[in-house]
Parts: C-alpha cells; sequence; structure tokens
C-alpha cells in the first residue's frame, strides 16, 4: 500500500476529526456530547487543533493570500509540504500510481456520495481526504505519463475536492482547487460553476461574473441553467453593492464637510480643537460627541464632560450653551441638598457651594486646520472597524500619534481654577485651551478634600484663576 507523509497539522486535523466521527457514529444516547468533549479534551491537550490565532489567518489566506497551486509547472511554485509528500510515496509491486488514484477518486465518490444522503459533513472531510491523496498519487502518475487521461483523472479530483470544499463552506479553498482544475481542463464546465460559486459566496461579485461569462464561453447559454441563474443573481447583488458603496461614500463626504464647517465655526469664535484623549482609569467615558451648529441662529452648542478625580467617577452633558455659566450645570449636577445625589459621594462632599472645578492648559494637541480634524476622524473609523482602507495596526499607530499629549513633567502641568460664574463661552475661548475632541473636559473637586489639597500642593507651576467678565458677574447684595 502506498504511504505519503503529510504535514502533521493536516495530520492532527484529521485525525481529531476521524476519532470526532467515531464517536458520533458509535454513540446514540445522551451521553454523546459528553464523550465528543472529552475527545475533544484529549486531543487539544496533546496538542492537536489550532494555535493562538492560527484558525483566523489560515481563513484570511483562504480568502485572500496567495495562491499555492496543488498542480504547478515548477517546483518552485507548489507548496512545499506538498513535494516532500510526493517524495515520500512508495508503491508496492501490484500497484501504480495510476490505480492508487483511480480508487482513491472512487472512495472519494462513495463518501461524497453518502454525505449527500445523509447529510453529515464528516463524510464530506472523509472524501476530501481521499480525493486530496489521490492528487498526490495521480501527480506521480504524470512524472511518468503525462498523458490526456491522466491530465483529466488530475482535473476530475481537483474539481471534486472543490465541490467537497464547496460543501463544507472553504469558498477559498474551492477558488484554488478550480481554478488548477481549469489549468488541465480548461473546458471543465463544473470547475467554472464552482469558482463562479465560491466568488458569489465570498461577496466578490465582479470575480463571480467573470467566471461565469468564461464558463458561457466555454459551452453557450443553452442548457446552462445554473450558470445563468447565477448571473442574475450576481448582477442583482453587485448592483446593491455598489450602490450601497456609493451611498457610503456620500454619507463619509457629508460628515467630512459638516466636520470642516464645524471646525471653522469653533475656529471663528476663538475656540481650539484637537483630537479626542481618553481620560484613563474613569468608569464612564463620553461617545463621540461633537459640538454641535444650531441651524437656527447658527450658534454652537458644547459637550461637556465633569472629571472627579477623588473617586474616578464622571458626568457628561451632551450640549452647553456658551451664554450660560458654569454655576448653572453645577447645580444641576450637585444640587444643593440633604442627600448625596450620587452613591460614590461617601462622604456627601459634592454639593454645588463646596466645589472647586478646573482644567488644563498647553498639554493637549491640537488640530492645525480643518483637514487635520478630518483625518483624525478617518482614522478613528479605520480603528473601530467602520472603513477598511488602512491595516488596523497602521491606523491605530497613527491616531496614537496625533492623540499624543504634550511630554509635561507633572510639576510642570500648567491648571485654571474656574470662578462658577464664568460662562461657558468663557472657559471654551481661554488661550491655549484645546477642547479635546470638541469635549470641554472639566476637573472637580471637593475644596476641603484631602484629594484637593494634594491637586493644589501638586501643582508646582501654580494655578491660574479665570474670573468673570462684570457683565456676568452676579449682582451685588443690597446693603453688603
Amino acid at each position: 500500500m502506498a504511504q505519503a507523509i503529510i504535514p502533521n497539522q493536516l495530520v492532527d486535523g484529521r485525525h481529531m476529526m476521524e476519532a470526532i466521527g467515531e464517536v458520533l457514529e458509535g454513540e446514540e444516547n445522551e451521553d454523546d456530547n459528553c464523550a465528543l468533549l472529552d475527545e475533544i479534551a484529549k486531543r487539544v491537550a496533546a496538542g492537536g487543533g489550532w494555535a493562538k490565532d492560527e484558525r483566523q489567518a489560515y481563513l484570511d489566506n483562504l480568502a485572500n493570500g496567495p495562491e499555492l497551486p496543488l498542480f504547478s509547472d515548477n517546483a518552485e511554485d507548489a507548496d512545499p509540504a506538498l513535494i516532500e509528500a510526493l517524495a515520500s510515496l512508495k508503491y508496492d509491486d501490484d500497484e501504480s500510481p495510476l490505480d492508487m488514484a483511480i480508487k482513491c477518486k472512487e472512495n472519494g465518490n462513495s463518501n461524497f456520495k453518502r454525505a449527500a444522503q445523509i447529510k453529515k459533513k464528516m463524510y464530506f472531510r472523509e472524501a476530501l481526504k481521499h480525493y486530496t491523496e489521490g492528487c498526490l498519487h495521480i501527480m506521480k502518475a504524470r512524472e511518468l505519463d503525462d498523458s490526456e487521461e491522466n491530465r483529466a483523472l488530475h482535473a476530475a479530483l481537483l474539481a471534486n475536492r472543490g465541490a467537497c470544499n464547496m460543501s463544507l463552506k472553504n469558498f477559498g479553498s474551492v477558488k484554488r482547487d478550480c481554478t488548477d482544475a481549469l489549468k488541465l481542463t480548461p473546458n471543465n464546465i463544473k470547475a467554472h460553476f464552482r469558482i463562479a460559486k465560491a466568488c458569489f459566496e465570498l461577496k466578490q461579485f465582479e470575480n463571480s461574473l467573470k467566471a461565469i461569462t468564461t464558463g458561457l464561453e466555454v459551452e453557450g447559454e443553452a442548457g446552462n441553467s445554473e450558470l445563468l441563474a447565477l448571473r442574475n443573481k450576481a448582477d442583482a447583488e453587485l448592483a446593491k453593492a455598489r450602490k450601497r458603496e456609493a451611498d457610503k461614500r456620500k454619507a463619509i463626504q457629508r460628515e467630512e464637510e459638516a466636520l470642516l464647517l464645524l471646525y471653522e465655526r469653533c475656529a471663528a469664535s476663538g475656540a481650539t480643537l484637537g483630537p479626542a484623549v481618553a481620560a484613563d482609569g474613569y468608569s464612564m467615558q463620553h461617545g463621540d460627541k461633537l459640538p454641535l451648529i444650531n441651524e437656527a441662529d447658527g450658534s454652537v452648542s458644547w459637550p461637556m464632560l465633569f472629571l472627579y478625580p477623588q473617586y474616578f467617577q464622571s458626568d457628561f452633558v451632551e450640549a452647553v450653551s456658551e451664554d450660560q455659566m458654569l454655576l448653572e450645570y453645577m447645580a444641576m449636577v450637585f444640587p444643593e441638598g440633604d442627600q448625596p445625589t450620587s452613591p460614590w459621594d461617601e462622604h456627601f462632599e459634592y454639593k454645588c457651594s463646596e466645589l472647586e472645578v478646573y482644567f488644563q492648559v498647553g498639554c493637549m494637541p491640537a488640530f492645525s486646520n480643518g483637514n487635520e480634524m478630518v483625518a483624525w476622524s478617518r482614522l478613528k473609523k479605520e480603528v473601530r472597524g467602520e472603513t477598511s482602507n488602512l491595516p488596523t495596526g497602521v491606523a491605530a499607530k497613527r491616531l496614537e500619534g496625533l492623540e499624543k499629549r504634550a511630554d509635561q513633567h507633572p510639576d510642570d502641568q500648567t491648571w485654571v481654577k474656574i470662578h462658577p460664574a464664568c460662562t461657558m463661552g468663557d472657559l471654551i475661548k481661554y488661550p491655549e485651551h484645546v477642547l479635546a475632541g470638541g469635549v470641554l473636559t472639566l476637573h472637580m473637586y471637593p475644596k476641603n478634600s484631602e484629594a484637593h489639597r494634594n491637586f493644589v500642593k501638586a501643582c508646582k507651576a501654580g494655578i491660574k484663576e479665570l474670573m468673570p467678565s462684570a457683565v456676568n458677574m452676579p449682582p451685588p447684595v443690597p446693603g453688603s
């Protein structure tokens, strides 16, 4: 009997599937799942199965990776593992490579029919194994006699293996098998159809239509109802895909035009925008909220984030007006009363009249123009997976560069204490105050807390004060 050395990862996978198949065939009671899981655990413990990230890398390669054809014109183009397997084949005196290839094809066909009849994938996998072994034997046979008959048998084995992979939804493998089959028998209409079908399932509709056109050129449209039906479906799906892409491009264009307009309005009002920088360690974070332009009067409403460093908590206000005082929002979040408004306020320190509020200047990167803001928005979409124009790692690295804080020693950090009567506009337009991500970010401490004392002590560079303009000052109390 001929023997071949198959790459270790293929052997492991084949043996695991055989073991699982034996369990499924031999057990017909409620213990089936336990027996199956035990067998899988044994195989995994012995080193079988996929290594970390190996399965996804394999699937990505099937769909998008370089071609590694089973049938190649020279050794340089072939898979090294297959070259090794071919070299290891040995035969008894009463058999030949051709005999073994025919036998493998028959065994593969038998398992394929059984799989189709009883709807069990394990027989498709068994058929796949026989067709693969048959390909090795026929390649050996063709070294001795590269006749038209042997080439046709090789093509049939490849096309049949493509049919197995189609049933197992290994569409990348279908494309490779059938492409190799067509190198041997260019008029193999089944191979053309399977390539077209695999491309369709991979949502590669243009490639599917190319394969359909080539297939119809071989035999014409008469009698090729499957190809014609697939062409109609591929045409319809391609039209939908193109419309989705066109709509997506228009939506992105509208969004980027809105970003440019927002940047111009903010810059015209005296505000400085920059990329968002996460407030690490806080239990709540805001989303990607940006300032909003009010259509009625052209004014801008700003998102605001209160951070409470003492407890690493936060509150987010979606829209604040430039002409409103900070005091109004402080009273809204922490009203005067006899009970704390937040469960984390263990000592009931957070009351409007007992709080000091600060923002930091000189450490956040700023956009130099609107196009930089658009570029930042694009990178965020790439990192979130909403678009795919760049590898995620590249996009993440570029985004990290844009969002990097200024390299400041804690002793050199500059903070500004805000009088509660200041308007939001006073804060937003303060020199060197960069609104990261378009969000007004404020740090809040109870006046008499240890956390506040430690904060003030750590501000070696000193703390500036922002006072309200006279028009914003509350009127004096009569008789005072």
